[in-house]
């Protein structure tokens, strides 16, 4: 059993917290800066991941990954099945069968889209799953290093694969070369990189914690942040910035570096227990909000610096509703099982 991480969980709370300014995003500059900021959000995810993955004997990672895998797996396809249902219906409701039927024919059932979700880690439901697809996918390729042995060295491929992403898309952004997203958004550019670094931070904790110091930390994660609003407001929009990159790195350190770090009970249990589930809902109250401004036509001036907290804070009541009543029905199914048995 591997100790609990204060500081992790509270990086996750946060984290997911980012992923919903992502995309429910603040109006103006101002929140084209907040997004680029938060983009180390999903990459921070996948880091800590990557981090849990590590055990001293190789062998240990080859028999605990079906479980992963399979507890991932169950994830992706339950979120995958809620928003089909749910696109389907907002595309029914509003405009009828008509417009489902040129959603599936044209967008969702496509062999395009079919090898982009095999081979880029593409949602073409509603976007934001990619994550699991990508994680999904990263757990298995690693699985396969770990398996050749390699796992050791992978670090080197994770730092090409993350460079190959940010200075690509810099020159497509800078020269309108009109590269897709997707390509870099995926498993390979974006995933396996960081879960990898995750492993490999956890392999060689010792010897950083021992080498380099909490200050240079503190001051490169400063850089990081100085560097991403900078490499925005010159650049452009990335998935990821070399300032990203420095700034999540230094901060994840920080954080494995003190797991018993005491933080409010709150924060703690919104990364150990709700994070996972805000994102996979919070898109789903993103589009209710966007209906109920629709609905009331209620004035953006106020509404849209409302909107990212409201979306935030109704996703997190409506998980915790929903886990408490799963755990309501699961203890209710397990007394009528008992009784039955007597």
């Amino acid at each position: 059993m591997k100790k609990v991480n204060n500081t992790l969980n509270l990086l996750k709370g946060l984290a997911c917290m980012g992923v919903v300014f992502i995309h429910v995003n603040f109006p103006g500059e101002l929140g084209q800066i907040v997004i680029a900021l938060a983009r180390s959000a999903v990459a921070l995810f996948f880091l800590i991941s990557g981090y849990y993955l590590y055990w001293d004997d190789p062998k240990e990672i080859d028999e605990k990954m079906p479980k992963k895998l399979k507890n991932i797996g169950l994830i992706t396809i339950w979120a995958f099945i809620f928003y089909f249902l749910w696109e389907s219906f907002v595309r029914l409701w509003g405009s009828g069968w008509q417009s489902v039927s040129d959603w599936y024919i044209n967008d969702l059932f496509t062999w395009e889209g079919l090898v982009k979700f095999v081979l880029l880690s593409y949602d073409p439901v509603v976007g934001h799953l990619w994550f699991l697809v990508a994680l999904l996918e990263a757990y298995l390729v690693f699985w396969l290093i770990n398996k050749l042995r390699i796992a050791d060295y992978s670090w080197i491929l994770a730092v090409i694969l993350l460079e190959v992403h940010v200075v690509v898309m810099t020159l497509s952004t800078l020269f309108s070369w009109g590269l897709d997203m997707t390509i870099f958004r995926s498993m390979w550019f974006y995933g396996l990189p960081f879960l990898i670094l995750g492993y490999s931070i956890k392999r060689r904790e010792e010897s950083i914690n021992l080498h380099i110091k909490t200050l240079l930390l503190v001051c490169l994660a400063v850089i990081g942040i100085g560097a991403t609003i900078v490499e925005r407001v010159f650049i452009g929009n990335l998935q990821i910035f070399q300032g990203t990159i420095i700034f999540t790195l230094s901060i994840f350190i920080i954080a494995v570096r003190f797991p018993g770090a005491r933080y409010p009970k709150s924060l703690i249990l919104l990364g150990a227990k709700y994070s996972s589930h805000i994102y996979i809902y919070h898109w789903f109250v993103k589009e209710l909000f966007i209906k109920l401004q629709e609905i009331l036509s209620l004035d953006s001036s106020w509404f849209d610096w409302v909107e990212p907290f409201g979306v935030f804070i109704v996703t997190l009541i409506g998980v915790i509703a929903l886990l408490f009543v799963k755990k309501l029905l699961k203890k209710l199914i397990g007394k009528a099982a008992n009784r039955s048995k007597v």
